[in-house]
């Protein structure tokens, strides 16, 4: 009894987890829920589980033990991670060994040196005296007698719990990192008669962090989570070592093969940024498309979830792509869409927006839930092969809400504006009448639909009244829109009256 009583209060030490048996993730837009399954020899009394290989952009406060038999006591995460900036930070002060070659023979040279200051550059002195580090234009390094105990080769977080009896427990841990994202990208393939399109659709993960998911059950939430800034993971990134010398180059060190390091590093932010190549997808869009796995979707309360068909690999710093969208025959159409200004006196002259309507009803063939993303239209050219054709985007839609994408302004459609005042003055002696032609003009040989809008702001609460139109207005838009079809190189005039205040 007394050797029972003694074990519940003696810490033992630390279990150590390497690394977990599953994983499985969830992607929000901005964060990920990550889950973690690992076998532990828990010991009976208190003790220490410590799992390395957490991500190192765990949000601690959100982690949670789960299946364990026992009590958790405490909660720590360490994430001091052992990296060169930190390395010389810690050894400030310290002696070192210095090895550099030795520019006349070629040789390694090795001598005692002390770390004088490891802020930005690297300062050490040495029985010559007192250099920055790096800056000879020859190799040469630090070693160090030991690792300082409080830097880690990768975050853990430890967890003190009691348990009643030992033995192996297979446990899990949850918790929220930042550093994950995604997004969704679609490719619109327009077919030769401009009503219909091959429609694909792709999720883009991103991994901005140093962990590996790896073989996880994923699932994507399509919607916006609402997190507060507090819910974040704390600055553990590893410190770097920058060098700092002057002149950074010399006729003697300058290597013209090495790319400068701006150029380098906004190559790869470009090249790590780009969610689908537009080459890539233009010949994605000539392709013959064959059955591709396309991920599921479910019902998760008022969010869509996307689960792909198999377990993925998301390694650090990559981005994937996963389809969830794979649709022939899905119509569209293009509308030129315009804008009334102000009736103001004068005649002004305006491009159309271009905008493809994708038909995402329940009768049509599409008929499904579109993440928010960015749109990509390709469209046939003389010489037979697809283009790009200009891009949009679409915030997340249910099936039956209007997609529509507006990807260009065009110069080929425009509207000439003309508003003149008309004799007389309306049945208020404070307004008079305006008439608005808009002249719709066709520089394409094809015929063109066209959409006249006039802003909600336009009216009403600003004084003006629409009294009198040419033709009669749509009647499923929000605000006065008329649709007009415009003959090949050809023009449609458009005529309302607007009574105005002076």
């Amino acid at each position: 009894m007394w050797l029972s009583l003694f074990s519940a209060f003696v810490q033992a030490g630390p279990v150590i987890s390497e690394a977990p048996d599953s994983q499985s993730i969830a992607l929000y837009q901005q964060l990920a829920f990550v889950t973690e399954t690992r076998t532990v020899d828990v010991p009976a009394g208190r003790s220490t589980i410590v799992f390395r290989g957490v991500s190192d952009q765990m949000v601690p406060q959100s982690a949670t033990l789960l299946a364990f038999e026992g009590v958790t006591v405490e909660r720590n995460f360490d994430a001091g991670l052992l990296s060169p900036g930190a390395l010389f930070e810690a050894n400030v002060g310290k002696e070192v060994v210095l090895a550099r070659t030795n520019p006349t023979n070629g040789e390694v040279e090795v001598s005692p040196a002390t770390v004088l200051n490891a802020n930005g550059g690297l300062v050490v002195k040495t029985d010559e005296g007192v250099e920055a580090l790096h800056c000879s234009g020859m190799p040469e390094g630090l070693s160090f007698d030991q690792r300082p105990t409080d830097l880690l080769a990768q975050p853990q977080l430890s967890i003190d719990v009691s348990a009643s009896a030992a033995g192996p427990q297979t446990l899990t841990i949850s918790y929220l990192a930042s550093g994950f994202s995604w997004a969704a990208d679609y490719v619109v393939a327009l077919d030769e008669d401009g009503q219909t399109a091959h429609m694909t659709g792709w999720m883009t993960l991103e991994n901005n962090t140093n962990s590996l998911i790896a073989d996880a059950p994923a699932a994507v939430i399509a919607g916006q989570v609402q997190s507060f800034p507090e819910t974040r993971a704390p600055d553990v990134a590893a410190k770097g070592h920058l060098t700092l010398c002057w002149p950074s180059d010399t006729s003697k060190t300058y290597r013209p093969e090495r790319e400068p390091l701006v150029m380098a590093f906004n190559r790869g932010r470009m090249e790590k940024s780009a969610p689908a190549p537009v080459m890539a997808m233009m010949m994605e869009s000539e392709m013959a498309m064959a059955d591709m796995a396309v991920a599921t979707e479910e019902e998760f309360g008022d969010y869509k979830l996307f689960r792909p068909p198999y377990n993925i690999d998301l390694a650090p710093y990559q981005t994937k792509q996963i389809a969830f969208l794979d649709q022939a025959d899905v119509a569209v159409r293009k509308v030129y869409a315009f804008t009334l200004s102000p009736p103001y006196p004068g005649q002004i002259r305006q491009q159309a927006n271009l905008r493809v309507d994708i038909d995402n009803s329940k009768e049509g063939t599409l008929a499904r839930s579109l993440p928010r993303g960015t749109v990509r239209v390709f469209s046939p050219s003389a010489v037979g092969t697809r283009m790009f054709f200009g891009e949009g985007g679409v915030r997340d839609l249910a099936v039956d809400l209007p997609a529509e994408v507006a990807i260009r302004r065009s110069g080929a459609v425009q509207m000439e504006l003309t508003v003149t005042p008309l004799s007389g003055r309306g049945p208020r002696g404070d307004a008079e009448r305006m008439k608005m032609e808009a002249m719709l003009i066709n520089a394409t040989d094809a015929p063109v639909v066209a959409e006249v809008q006039i802003p909600g702001w336009l009216l009403g609460n600003a004084g003006r009244e629409l009294v009198a139109e040419s033709q009669a207005q749509l009647a499923d838009k929000p605000f006065p829109t008329w649709e007009v079809t415009i003959p090949a190189q050809g023009t449609q005039t458009l005529t309302l009256e607007v009574l105005t205040d002076r």
